[in-house]
């Protein structure tokens, strides 16, 4: 069974090793053939640095002299990706939102793009939602403007045109990211894992700001605690697997799969659900007296060991100290935790000797124990 989630798609007979840079991506991911579309640069990323740069070549133009409509042609590619993400985003609704937002527009006096901006916000909370409106409200007056020639139209547009160019400016990986997973958000929004915007910006916390894997277990650990965890690790990745497979992902696909890689240690390691939790509860019948941490603690010590380029005696030996092991229960608890690091599967470690290693260390901290003992 395969233990990749939906957003990953299958597809046989191809090795990631060998793929050539011009074809479409696809290959081997942890032992399960995936295709993966898209350009190794986010779309919109390409478009912000584009328009950084025209600005920076060329004084600001005032609105009056603005050529209405006029967009580059990633500007203009990346509005239609947007109008496209709007036909399938459940939390833009055109009659009940969007069209009544073009409408307020329409009839209250606007004064700039920062007032413009203003108004979206109030309107519409996350980032992404900002823009695949604006995006709307873009394509509606001009649809107007073909329909017959308006002044305060125009007006309306150049301003939302300039608005555009700044949301892009300022946040053009958070926007394409959250456009990217808005289906798979959307399919876990009812799993009690929050609203659709609040599972975009774990997304944004998790891949776009991701610094290490015991960081993101850490920020989802304290997201949504032990109940939750494994919903929103699975929603992640998945999630991952729809910002590769988009025509546009938010960041280099390299990127993408390298933390892909990285949550797939953890989603190995809660694979060992049952026999984490029979080891702890071996532990708190043996020794009834002491407080046993629990599964997600011990998991997060794993973690950190399996994260480590170069492993020592004593960094090992810090783990009784970060779980609270009273020095009476360490050989028994060496010894079960030894056993756990052998359940590990050898395709999660970067090197197939690495386990052999994380075990060797782990059984000197055990002698150590007994030796101490005696």
């Amino acid at each position: 069974m395969s233990n990749i989630p939906v957003g990953i798609t299958s597809q046989p007979g191809r090795s990631f090793a060998a793929e050539d840079a011009q074809a479409q991506p696809a290959g081997q991911w942890r032992g399960e053939s995936v295709a993966l579309a898209g350009s190794d640069k986010s779309l919109f990323a390409s478009a912000a640095e584009e328009m950084s740069f025209l600005r920076s070549e060329k004084k600001e133009v005032d609105l009056s002299k603005r050529k209405i409509g006029e967009r580059s042609p990633l500007r203009a590619e990346a509005l239609e990706r947007a109008l496209a993400y709007l036909e399938k985003a459940a939390d833009l609704d055109k009659d009940k939102q969007l069209n009544p937002f073009v409408k307020q527009l329409l009839d209250q006096p606007i004064s700039s793009s920062t007032h413009l901006r203003q108004l979206l916000q109030r309107q519409f909370e996350d980032v992404s939602q900002q823009y695949m409106a604006l995006a709307y409200v873009r394509d509606q007056l001009r649809r107007k403007l073909k329909q017959r020639k308006s002044e305060s139209i125009e007006q309306l547009l150049a301003m939302v045109d300039t608005a555009l160019d700044e949301l892009m400016d300022e946040s053009g990986v958070a926007i394409q990211a959250g456009m990217n997973v808005t289906g798979i958000a959307a399919s876990y929004a009812d799993r009690q894992l929050g609203t659709l915007n609040n599972l975009r910006r774990l997304y944004r916390d998790a891949v776009l700001d991701y610094g290490s894997l015991t960081g993101t277990f850490q920020k989802i650990l304290a997201q949504y605690g032990e109940e939750h965890f494994s919903d929103s690790l699975t929603y992640l990745i998945s999630a991952l697997g729809a910002d590769l497979a988009a025509e546009g992902p938010s960041l280099p696909k390299e990127r993408l799969e390298m933390i892909i890689e990285d949550l797939y240690k953890l989603h190995s390691l809660e694979s060992l659900n049952d026999e984490c939790s029979e080891f702890l509860s071996q532990l708190q019948r043996i020794y009834q007296s002491y407080s046993i941490p629990g599964r997600l603690k011990l998991m997060e010590q794993l973690l950190g060991l399996l994260e480590k380029k170069w492993l020592s005696t004593d960094q090992t030996s810090k783990v009784i100290e970060a779980l609270n092991i009273p020095g009476d229960m360490a050989i028994y608890f060496w010894r079960g935790f030894k056993e756990l690091i052998r359940l590990i599967p050898l395709k999660v470690y970067k090197d197939p000797f690495e386990r052999e290693k994380l075990i060797s260390a782990v059984q000197e901290c055990l002698d150590l124990c007994i030796e101490n003992e005696e």
